[in-house]
């Protein structure tokens, strides 16, 4: 089943370079288009590229609307009324209604005097309102899909009350129309067809701003192009010293892989952990460390997680014999392991003894991570190539991305709870709601990603056996 699952693998990869070629193809038959000779479509060009521009600043400025970012003034009357209209709509048993607008009038911010009398204010930023709402929502026992409606409500009463729909919707109309314009200039430019329809649907402005030039390679498999030198570099995590920990995984029967320690900034390796003595050769496909300093890392080569300290000594084993074939694992604050099993196609949650405790069915799960919430984000790439959120207990919260990945591989978050996946040619950036944000492509295939807390994003790059710094 190892071997089924690894070139079921090794497929998706040749079909991602396959994008790549052809991306790389596109953006040399757009570099035609921009350097037409004839003075008439120069100036034509010249006029697309202005519109573009101010269809990527119309996309931002409503990429900012998405935010529920905002101070709100509501009456106190008004605001338990507009509450209780959302709890009354939304479709649960009459009782648990009850149940949940006592809750809201119990635990939302409506300041030291709750009555709701007219004329008293209450002012509370839209973010706190929806994190207070989300919490609320979390604890009560009804389907997700309810919950997810009762907290899109709130989030819809937010940016009706903030003024940003009106502001949306104006945003929204203008940029339709620059769509308009942009593919009329290019269906009556004298090119052929194919070269056209690069533009339709502004293929080019979705894939974002290529970021080639603020790239630095910190490793690399000869250690040419980089002061460290790593043989396929694979998972990746940044540990308490702001320093990378890298699965460098090696094929073959005879050769194990290890897990090694980076300085961001110089590329020194610090530490080469291999850890012996198991059934058969360690091949770490990711890695995560806990705040004492062990290593959990997922181990394909004896289909386990390997706890193993900085001296490559093992202390745990977890799951030995029950995984089919792990890629991605992550340790929280008390110890728990989660693991996602691509080959088995669900996720995996151990306790700190290392027993199974729950699971959850998902299709080809790649990558995992949690936020600030504890609440676990994975990719995945079976029947639909997307992103989900779990709670602690593995139960789903909630789904999103299909609509912008292709073969979401790697997954983290930044400080703000923002999800960032390492998609084919491209990283895809979503807010914590799920909202998508911005996409950046990259002059390789991401494989596995991390994001420093000043904003720098890392991530393993197997086209070409590197790992990349990409500076903002």
């Amino acid at each position: 089943m190892n071997k089924e699952v690894e070139s079921d693998v090794l497929r998706k990869r040749a079909a991602v370079t396959m994008e790549q070629v052809k991306t790389r193809e596109k953006a040399r038959d757009r570099d035609i288009l921009r350097g037409m000779s004839d003075d008439r479509e120069k100036g034509r060009t010249s006029e697309l590229d202005e519109l573009i521009n101010e269809w990527i600043q119309i996309k931002k400025e409503l990429q900012e609307l998405n935010s529920t970012h905002s101070e709100l003034v509501f009456d106190r009357q008004e605001f338990v009324r507009k509450t209780g209209a959302i709890v009354d709509e939304t479709d649960i048993p009459l009782d648990m209604k009850q149940e949940l607008m006592m809750a809201f009038l119990k635990s939302l911010p409506l300041g030291p005097d709750k009555t709701g009398k007219p004329g008293q204010q209450l002012v509370i930023e839209g973010d706190v309102l929806m994190e207070y709402v989300e919490n609320i929502v979390h604890d009560f026992d009804f389907p997700t899909i309810r919950k997810q409606d009762v907290t899109e409500q709130f989030r819809k009463l937010v940016r009706e009350k903030s003024g940003k729909a009106t502001a949306k919707a104006s945003l929204t109309a203008k940029q339709e129309s620059l769509q308009e314009r942009i593919q009329a200039i290019v269906d009556d430019a004298d090119i052929p067809d194919e070269q056209k329809e690069i533009y339709h649907q502004l293929r080019q402005v979705e894939r974002g701003t290529p970021l080639s030039n603020t790239v630095r390679v910190l490793l690399s498999r000869d250690g040419k192009k980089s002061s460290g030198e790593v043989f396929n570099p694979w998972g990746l995590t940044i540990n308490q010293n702001r320093h990378v920990v890298v699965c460098d995984y090696r094929y073959g029967d005879s050769d194990d892989g290890s897990v090694k320690t980076v300085t961001a900034d110089t590329a020194q390796i610090l530490t080469s952990v291999t850890v012996h003595g198991l059934p058969h050769n360690f091949k770490p496909y990711d890695t995560k460390m806990a705040d004492n300093g062990d290593y959990y890392t997922a181990d394909n080569g004896n289909q386990c997680i390997v706890v193993s300290d900085a001296k490559s000594e093992v202390k745990q084993i977890i799951a030995m014999g029950k995984l089919k074939y792990p890629t991605g694992v992550f340790v929280d604050k008390d110890r728990n392991v989660f693991i996602a099993d691509y080959g088995a196609d669900c996720v995996i949650k151990c306790n700190g003894d290392g027993d199974i405790i729950s699971s959850q069915q998902l299709s080809k799960p790649w990558s995992l991570t949690m936020n600030s919430k504890y609440q676990l984000i994975v990719s995945c790439q079976g029947d639909v190539n997307c992103i989900y959120v779990l709670d602690s207990n593995l139960e789903i919260l909630n789904q999103f991305g299909s609509d912008h990945l292709v073969y979401p591989w790697g997954v983290t978050v930044d400080n703000a709870d923002n999800i960032y996946v390492a998609d084919a040619w491209k990283i895809v950036k979503f807010d914590r709601q799920g909202e998508y944000q911005e996409t950046v492509t990259v002059d390789g295939n991401p494989y596995y990603i991390a994001v420093f807390t000043d904003g720098r994003i890392v991530y393993s790059d197997y086209s070409d056996s590197t790992v990349k710094v990409i500076y903002k």
